[in-house]
């Protein structure tokens, strides 16, 4: 399943890449298939985030990380054009 969250908010993408969120979407989403996969689910996972109320200054800062972030992805992945970003992170089996 793929989840397309689209926004020009650079702190959004800062937000949904956080340490919070992954623990948050892992706690509410589901597991799925043979190797009990995470699984996000929109309802569940980005639906009933508890966004912060963050500050114009915090809500800057986070949008500079995340563009940090973002560059050095694209960096990563041009740099490596063989590896399944999707599965980047995955520990082998």
């Amino acid at each position: 399943m793929l989840v397309c969250i689209a926004s020009d908010q650079a702190d959004l993408l800062g937000i949904l890449s956080s340490r919070l969120h992954f623990a948050w979407a892992l706690a509410q989403g589901g597991r799925l298939g043979y190797g009990n996969d995470p699984r996000y689910k929109n309802t569940r996972c980005f639906e009933t985030f508890p966004f912060p109320d963050a500050t114009p200054e915090q809500r800057q800062r986070i949008g500079d990380l995340a563009e940090r972030l973002d560059a050095h992805r694209k960096r990563q992945l041009e740099a490596h054009p063989s590896v399944d970003p999707h599965r980047a992170l995955q520990r082998p089996r």
